[in-house]
């Protein structure tokens, strides 16, 4: 028997709000968290907020709020025991709920609707956990929550505030290749070569962030050339780099093949090469090189040919990563040091996005807040250029809920107003 469409579309209508209470099960007054494993300063909130008047974008603005404050406090409640927060909850909340957007490093919008009346949103919020720490250092830890401190970085490693955003160009043609793979291009190449990831293991050691590339190709003006080179120029690797928003990016190739005699006998041998660049996005700039060889014998063709790889990319490490570190805090000292002053910062959803722009920024480091009052915050941050070159950086910028307007400009500051749309 057939169902007429119209009952269908009316039972489904008549279905839907249970699914939806369902799905906010867990979610108490609309407004909570549920952390991620991986990495565990990512939770995902869900936040609900009535809209007034018909006006949208204000709910949109106070729900990403909310949703923001959520995600602190369930950044609280990963780093300190629930009982030592509820024992101390007027200071906690004294510390944490004038500031909040101190305690947010990001956000990203996962899905959003409007319906009956409300606005209903749902992100992803990366927590500063360091600044927790730091700002609730009296508290007790939760158990298994790591406080080491004191611990001495490991050699050529950079300071927290200093880290340099690493993007890998690296192509790799293992034993079995007829020829080079890489990311890049349009195959299905593994996310993550052999040699990448040693050496982004060596580079998470030394306080770089390892940028997530994926396999898709990137969006750039010359993508129909880049997608068939497995070892792209310096100036083709750094508008890769620029556009994904990578600092210093390591770009090069490796392979692998069987040498049919070491002289020392015994089980097959695998020989892996690899020659690799640093280079910095800003300016095509390379900032440091390398060539290296390992040598691995194994019984098994495979498990031989990816101890070479692996070898040799750990190798590399040994002059690359301290290398990258020297030339980052060259270029660090040599940045300009900047103030900005923020103001219309009582809309905390807009300000952590401007200043998450802001951070991003080709040429900007070491962003930190100085100040945060009522309704302005100041920044202070290094930035290779003048305050001009910032703010036309800064103009050309687009924002779904507000526009920046420039309301000074000096030779080391800038003031500026975030006026909602």
């Amino acid at each position: 028997m057939r169902v007429p469409l119209t009952l269908f579309v009316r039972n489904l209508f008549a279905l839907l709000p249970i699914v939806l209470a369902v799905l906010a099960a867990p979610v108490a007054n609309a407004e909570t968290s549920q952390p991620q494993e991986d990495p565990a300063n990512v939770v995902t909130i869900i936040a609900t907020r009535p809209i007034q008047d018909g006006n949208i974008a204000s709910a949109k603005a106070e729900a990403i709020a909310a949703a923001l404050a959520a995600a602190v406090d369930q950044g609280a409640m990963a780093i300190f025991s629930p009982e030592a927060i509820a024992r101390e909850f007027k200071i906690y909340s004294a510390t944490v709920t004038p500031g909040t957007e101190a305690f947010i490093e990001n956000y990203k919008i996962l899905g959003e609707a409007s319906s009956g009346g409300y606005y209903r949103i749902m992100m992803q919020v990366t927590v500063s956990m360091d600044q927790l720490k730091s700002s609730l250092g009296k508290f007790q830890p939760a158990a298994g929550t790591d406080t080491a401190s004191g611990e001495s970085p490991a050699p050529g490693s950079v300071d927290a505030i200093e880290r340099p955003r690493i993007l890998f160009l690296l192509s790799e043609q293992s034993i079995n290749d007829v020829a080079p793979r890489f990311w890049w291009d349009e195959s299905s190449a593994p996310v993550t070569s052999l040699v990448e990831a040693a050496i982004a293991r060596k580079a998470r050691e030394a306080g770089f962030v390892v940028l997530e590339h994926g396999t898709t190709p990137p969006d750039v003006p010359v993508k129909a050339a880049v997608i068939f080179q497995p070892d792209l120029s310096n100036r083709d690797a750094s508008e890769i780099g620029r556009i994904m928003g990578a600092d210093v990016v390591i770009v090069g190739k490796a392979i692998v093949y069987a040498v049919s005699d070491t002289g020392a006998g015994g089980d097959p041998a695998y020989n892996a090469t690899i020659s690799v660049r640093a280079v910095q996005a800003e300016n095509d700039r390379e900032i440091a090189s390398g060539f290296e060889t390992a040598v691995r014998q194994h019984p098994n063709e495979i498990d031989g040919s990816e101890d070479a790889l692996t070898a040799a990319g750990l190798q590399a490490t040994k002059q690359l990563i301290p290398a990258i570190a020297s030339a980052w805090q060259d270029m660090a000292r040599s940045s300009e040091g900047l103030t900005v002053t923020v103001t219309g910062t009582r809309n905390l959803g807009n300000f952590v996005r401007f200043r998450q722009v802001l951070r991003d920024l080709p040429g900007v480091r070491n962003l930190q807040i100085l100040e945060i009052r009522a309704d302005e915050a100041v920044i202070a941050l290094h930035f290779e250029g003048d305050t001009q070159t910032l703010m036309d950086r800064l103009s050309g910028q687009t924002f779904e809920l507000f526009t920046v307007e420039i309301r000074s400009v000096s030779e080391k500051a800038l003031h500026i107003d975030l006026v909602p749309k």
